[in-house]
Formats: structure tokens, C-alpha cells, sequence
């Protein structure tokens, strides 16, 4: 019995070891949940530098950025002391990861996220914080939160996701966003596009003749976006415009794979089958 207790003590005292006090996320995606398992508390004490656009939850604005996460200040990284710099297969350059890990960094690169595989990305990223505990109460608040979703059983609406107007981006097969839009009766028109954020042609657009047009709203760029609503309104043709079903989603919300995003998605759908009982 001591043995056992003393193996317990080991084991939990092995992850508190672990559990590193100078953090630095290279993307807004990894800010989010580093400080979404972290807690208010251990994440400002702990997280000494993020990635422009780190802006949830909201006290993360006040630790400092070390650049956009395609185009990042390495000296400035450097600076910080970490001893876990956490960065994306997916978002992050691997020159710029090699270049760190040269620095004699700690440098970990995580898995691209999957709305499938949330679960197991959330428990992954605490294992690698060394707070598996946390992590595990973090992936059970996304599960309880994706079942609120419930399932889809009926006839799937046709969508066209615009990111960027000009020049023009959607979302294509290989993104969380394709998944999570058909989790709540939407069939992304582009699912079959290879890519995650493919450039398309207003043609092919209107040959693929979706339903409904949703336009991530980018709050740095209103002109753009009034502009962009307008244009598509000129295509008559058009299922969506027929309809008057063109759009304005929060691009924030809709912008990580986050808690955020599931309560976005409710909202979606609760729209979607208001249009569609």
C-alpha cells in the first residue's frame, strides 16, 4: 500500500513538473485553448507571448504578441525565455519552426485541428501542457457542448462560404469549417475542393447554385463586406439571392475550431430549421 501511494505521488508530482510556466502560442487557435484549460488565473501567469489576433478571451489582449502567426518575430520569441513555444503544423511556416527549434527553443507543433477530432486534439494539447486533468474537463465541455448540436436527419441546404471577397475564398473539403457546417444541415457547395481556403471563380460559384450564401464578417473590413453582399445581389440567378439568403456570420466566432464555434453553430441552426421546419 505505501508503494502505491508513494507510485501516486510520483506520477502526479512527474505532471506538475511538467507543467511549464513560460508559454508562448504562435496561433490564436492554441491561445484560445492553451488559456481555455489553463483557466483566467494560471494562463496569465503562465503565457508570456502570443500571436497577433490572440483576442479570446479577452484578457489574453494584454500579454505580448510576437507577430502574425505566418510571419513571426523570432528575436522576439527568443526574448520571452520560454520554455514551451507551442505552434501549428497547419498555420505556422516549418522554416520558422525549424529556426526556433535552432534557437535551442522547446518548440512543439500540433496537430492540424478536426471538428471530428476535437476530443482527442484537446486532449492531446493538456498532455503536452503537462495538465492532463485540465485538459480532460476541457474536452468534456466541448462534448457536452457538441451533443447540444444534436444531429442532422434531414435534407442537407446547399451553402457557399465566403472568407475573402476579393480575392474570392471559401472553404473547402479539407477544413474543420466543411464539417462543422454540415453538422448542422448545411452541404458545403465546395466540399469537394481538396484544400482548406481554396480561390474560386464567380462562375463556378454560380454554376454550383447554392441555397444560401453565408459571408464571414470581418469586423476590420465593414466596406468590404457591405460591398461584398451588394455584389453578390447582382447574380439574379442565383438560389440564394432569389431567396434573400445572403448572410452575415461573426468571423471571430466562426474563424477557430473553439467552444465559440459551437454556440455559433447553434445559432446557425436554429436559423436553418426556422427556414426549413
Amino acid at each position: 500500500m505505501i508503494r502505491l501511494f508513494c507510485l501516486i505521488l510520483f506520477l502526479f508530482g512527474a505532471e506538475a513538473r511538467a507543467g511549464f510556466q513560460r508559454i508562448v502560442c504562435l496561433n490564436p487557435l492554441l491561445s484560445e485553448w492553451v488559456a481555455e484549460i489553463l483557466g483566467r488565473k494560471a494562463a496569465l501567469q503562465r503565457v508570456v507571448g502570443v500571436s497577433e489576433y490572440s483576442n479570446h478571451p479577452d484578457y489574453l489582449r494584454g500579454v505580448p504578441e510576437v507577430g502574425p502567426y505566418p510571419k513571426l518575430h523570432l528575436e522576439k520569441i527568443a526574448s520571452l525565455k520560454p520554455d514551451l513555444v507551442l505552434a501549428s503544423e497547419e498555420y505556422n511556416l516549418p522554416e520558422q519552426v525549424e529556426q526556433l527549434k535552432r534557437l535551442k527553443l522547446n518548440v512543439i507543433s500540433v496537430k492540424k485541428e478536426s471538428f471530428g477530432l476535437m476530443e482527442e486534439w484537446i486532449d492531446s494539447l493538456g498532455k503536452i501542457l503537462g495538465e492532463s486533468g485540465a485538459g480532460a474537463e476541457a474536452r468534456n465541455r466541448w462534448k457536452g457542448l457538441r451533443k447540444t448540436l444534436g444531429k442532422n436527419t434531414g435534407t442537407k441546404t446547399r451553402v457557399f462560404i465566403e472568407i475573402q471577397h476579393r480575392p474570392l475564398i471559401t472553404v473547402g473539403g479539407d477544413s474543420y469549417l466543411n464539417d462543422a457546417l454540415e453538422s448542422v444541415g448545411l452541404k458545403n457547395v465546395f466540399s469537394s475542393v481538396r484544400a482548406g481556403y481554396p480561390k474560386v471563380s464567380i462562375e463556378s460559384v454560380l454554376s454550383a447554385d447554392p441555397e444560401r450564401i453565408l459571408i464571414l464578417d470581418h469586423a476590420e473590413a465593414p466596406v468590404e463586406l457591405a460591398e461584398s453582399k451588394k455584389d453578390w445581389t447582382r447574380f439574379q440567378t442565383l438560389s440564394a439571392v432569389r431567396s434573400g439568403r445572403i448572410e452575415m456570420i461573426s468571423g471571430d466566432d466562426f474563424a477557430r475550431c473553439s467552444l465559440r464555434l459551437l454556440n455559433a453553430l447553434k445559432g446557425l441552426r436554429s436559423r436553418h430549421e426556422e427556414r426549413n421546419p
